[in-house]
């Protein structure tokens, strides 16, 4: 008898943004390599799902130190500072040891979305720019890691301005919780007090993803090739040593790169908003310059390396192993990290 035809993979319309991004590169957006948008697209909602794994696992991991270097960046913007151990052993001595995990609940609920964004978004726009992981340096891969922080800024600021006001509560009165926070804002200030600092939380997610990344698929590249596993990272090959490595040093980078822009988001962030202090991102630096120097733009580094290496190894350990658990059997992803 003839063979039946078989009728072509299904190609559904790719969004403006991968439009846009395919048309950048050249290529189709969201189109895999057998031509099937189906596959492409079935890969990058993995990333998303994997992501929320990565997010839960960094703030889990990392929030108590998360609590101080706030703390420590606060306390700045009035003129105060104190050292880390110092600041430590006062909040376990005053509010116990529980409240470096203040508000730590949404905050872990708010890092498994922030996580679904990062590497899902990540993921989609390096398909659709045809970004290869294997070349992290190339425009492509940090225009996509540029264009997740732009995507992030919007879903962080919120949350953000959130966070950063039950951290900075201190005495043993419970925080109010994110959502009578946010009603609150909203209602005396209106939406636009949930965005205040924007533009900052843009810059560091910009800058910072481009060094997460691009760190992260680097030196993870070069452990791979190092052990003749072929021309580029393909997830379900790296041992669990190399992504704690690649990831640890992932996490440091993206810090030693965003510390001077965070410090200013945290003062814009936590500035009263019916008297502000700080009329722009640089009137906020000049005043943290006047205050400690130019050394007070890493004020809090000390916190937020120490947090860095173990919360983001944990993140691309739990993203890792959420992407070998979800790959199809005998299946190389395109552009896995």
């Amino acid at each position: 008898g003839s063979e039946s035809e078989q009728s072509p993979p299904a190609r559904l319309p790719p969004g403006p943004a991968l439009l846009l991004a395919g048309c950048i590169s050249g290529r189709r957006p969201m189109e895999a390599e057998d031509g099937s948008f189906s596959a492409a697209a079935a890969m990058v909602a993995r990333q998303f799902a994997a992501g929320i794994a990565a997010g839960v696992a960094e703030t889990a991991v990392g929030h108590p130190l998360e609590t101080l270097k706030t703390r420590m960046q606060v306390a700045l913007g009035t003129g105060q500072s104190e050292g880390l151990f110092s600041l430590l052993g006062r909040a376990v001595r005053e509010d116990g040891a529980a409240s470096l995990y203040r508000g730590a609940g949404p905050r872990i609920l708010a890092g498994g979305v922030g996580g679904s964004v990062l590497f899902g978004v990540n993921g989609a726009l390096r398909e659709a720019l045809d970004a290869d992981a294997s070349r992290p340096y190339s425009w492509r891969f940090m225009l996509a890691a540029a264009g997740t922080g732009v995507a992030e800024g919007f879903v962080y600021a919120p949350l953000e301005i959130l966070k950063l006001q039950a951290m900075a509560h201190t005495g043993a009165s419970a925080p109010p919780s994110f959502a009578a926070l946010a009603v609150q804002l909203a209602r005396e200030r209106g939406i636009s007090a949930l965005y205040r600092g924007l533009s900052a939380t843009i810059m560091r997610e910009s800058m910072g993803n481009m060094a997460y990344f691009s760190t992260y698929a680097s030196l993870k590249t070069a452990m791979l090739h190092a052990r003749g596993e072929g021309d580029g990272p393909h997830h379900h090959h790296a041992r669990t040593w190399e992504v704690v490595v690649a990831g640890g040093l992932a996490g440091s980078a993206y810090w030693l790169v965003v510390q001077p822009v965070d410090i200013v988001k945290t003062l814009q962030q936590t500035d009263d908003a019916a008297d502000p202090r700080f009329s722009s991102m640089v009137s906020c630096a000049r005043h943290i310059v006047r205050q400690r120097g130019w050394a007070g733009l890493y004020l809090g580094i000390g916190p937020s390396l120490l947090r860095a290496f173990p919360s983001s190894s944990a993140a691309f350990l739990a993203y890792e192993w959420a992407m070998e658990l979800m790959r199809p059997k005998g299946r190389e992803e395109r552009h896995p990290l």
